[in-house]
């Protein structure tokens, strides 16, 4: 994908991403969860935090904008192809760069 398909994507999540980033930053065990992280998004760290995330309306839009489908299919599909999806998007440097780094 080039930057201007990249921007374009990365603008419809814009808003929404916002309204999740000032949800997530009140929940301290997630916080201390990214600061243990350190930036580095591995299948052990989707994996303990998936339950925080799924928990907001917000993942399942971001996931609709992401792949470009309904939040009702991403709602729907199966567990497996969810979290698998969530981990393509999680580990996917540019989706990455809009997250703020987490202060210690």
């Amino acid at each position: 994908m080039g930057a201007k398909n990249d921007i374009e994507k990365f603008a419809k999540l814009s808003p929404t991403m916002a309204d999740l980033i000032s949800k997530l930053s009140k929940d301290t065990e997630l916080v201390s969860l990214l600061k243990e992280a350190k930036g580095k998004f591995d299948a052990v760290f989707i994996l303990k935090a998936l339950p925080y995330f799924v928990k907001y309306e917000e993942v399942y839009k971001m996931m609709a904008i992401y792949y470009g489908k309904t939040i009702e299919e991403i709602e729907n599909e199966p567990t497996s192809d969810f979290i698998e999806q969530f981990k393509k998007m999680m580990e996917d440097d540019t989706f990455k760069s809009f997250f703020p780094p987490v202060k210690n």
